[in-house]
């Protein structure tokens, strides 16, 4: 295989090597070219690649690295096994590890000579706390590939915000210096760069991503007394208190106007059922959304004699777009498509602040996670209960496209239109 000039310092004597920047740039291929030929070329050297998140194996390098082998026309020097790869000339290995999980297990690898931590944006600060003193061995290198998505992200913070390592070679690269990169992925890149700028910049070009991008929530619509017609549909959100000092809130939206959001202090789950009784007979909602994460998992049978379709959510649950990495991340995203197609909110300034923290970061599959309700409580001393109910209730708003055609005004809105016709959430 070809080696890539923008990638030889892999093949130097660096301390160091941090290769950063944008999809298809070729740079975990050039890593674990670089590896199989050090593994084929240095007698008992000890290789170990790393992640910040690996549920599994098959979610490390391990089968590029045989790809690698393979390609270079290597087979009948290696062997390789369930958990690691071996050259049985060399006595050369690679085994894999994830760190999140057990930190503290990174201090049992003292003694290997190349630890190369992929999709180094994942990588949590304290995780290389740990690894960096761990791999001190004669000529030992520290190898780090992937993104960077903001200053405070580990890696930006040891390689480009601050003064890198003694001894570091630090790179970045794009698709767009990869000779091999396809038609396909080159076609991919310039439709998220005509429809999503943002993401273009980040995913392509590996630059960091805005504060305001990063933001569930990107465009805020407030309600101006707009016009509501009579086949809109109802929503109503329901987010349940879960600990002390969190809310409930109901939340009812009908097309692109919310009715009314009323938070509650402590309340037990019957006197929950009775307020949303009283709101089914008042509003008469196609659908009520409830989280049921916790102990609300029960209102929707509770609810079955009213006629109303009650769903229980469980925010920590798979989404069922692949572009989110858990539930309560995709109804954020629904959320923000409703506002994107001229859904408004009310001028709350409690509401908006709440929307506004709520922000995201991408994840090892660069999914968009939102980030922890504990870090949105840091930020502004509360939970964001009324953000929550509020999300609930855009979730399924495909129905506010209705009278005003005229909202559909650019490509950003024709996307998210087509994310809801693809959630099965446009109703006409």
């Amino acid at each position: 295989m070809e080696r890539l000039e923008q990638f030889k310092g892999f093949y130097q004597p660096f301390d160091y090597k941090c290769a950063l920047g944008g999809r298809a740039a070729a740079r975990s291929v050039s890593a674990a070219q670089a590896i199989v030929y050090f593994m084929d070329n240095v007698p008992g050297l000890k290789v170990v690649g790393l992640r910040e998140f690996q549920n599994s194996i098959s979610e490390s390098s391990k089968a590029q690295t045989e790809d690698i082998i393979r390609l270079e026309g290597l087979s009948h020097r290696f062997k390789s096994t369930d958990t690691y790869i071996e050259n049985i000339v060399t006595g050369a290995h690679k085994i894999f590890r994830g760190m999140a999980r057990n930190p503290l297990s990174l201090k049992s690898l003292t003694g290997y000579h190349i630890a190369w931590i992929e999709e180094c944006e994942s990588m949590a600060m304290r995780s290389w706390d740990i690894l960096d003193p761990t791999i001190r061995e004669t000529d030992s290198q520290i190898w780090l590939t992937g993104n960077t998505y903001s200053p405070s992200c580990a890696p930006a913070q040891i390689f480009v915000e601050n003064p890198p390592p003694p001894n570091s070679w630090v790179t970045h690269n794009t698709y767009l210096q990869n000779p091999f990169a396809s038609q396909k992925l080159i076609d991919q890149a310039n439709h998220m760069k005509a429809n999503r700028p943002d993401m273009y910049r980040y995913v392509w070009l590996g630059k960091y991503l805005n504060e305001s991008a990063m933001r569930m929530i990107q465009v805020y619509n407030l309600d101006m007394g707009i016009q509501i017609y009579d086949n809109w549909k109802t929503v109503i959100g329901v987010d349940i208190a879960r600990s002390g000092g969190d809310k409930t809130v109901i939340a009812v939206r009908r097309g692109k106007k919310f009715l009314e959001i009323v938070k509650f202090d402590a309340m037990d789950l019957p006197t929950l059922v009775e307020e949303l009784r009283t709101r089914i007979e008042k509003y008469k909602p196609e659908l009520i959304n409830v989280d049921s994460t916790g102990h609300g998992a029960w209102v929707p049978d509770a609810l079955k004699s009213c006629g109303v379709d009650v769903e229980g959510i469980n925010f920590s649950s798979a989404s069922e777009d692949p572009g989110y990495s858990n539930k309560r991340t995709e109804i954020y995203g629904r959320a923000n498509d409703y506002c994107k197609l001229g859904g408004t909110i009310p001028n709350d300034s409690d509401l908006i602040e709440e929307l506004t923290a709520s922000t995201w970061h991408p994840d090892s599959k660069n999914r968009q996670a939102m980030d922890p309700k504990d870090e949105i409580k840091k930020k502004i001393g509360r939970s964001p209960d009324m953000a929550d109910a509020v999300a609930l209730a855009c979730y399924c708003a495909g129905d506010i496209i209705i009278k005003d055609s005229r909202i559909i005004q650019d490509s950003r809105q024709i996307e998210a239109m087509k994310r809801l016709m693809r959630a099965g959430t446009f109703k006409n």
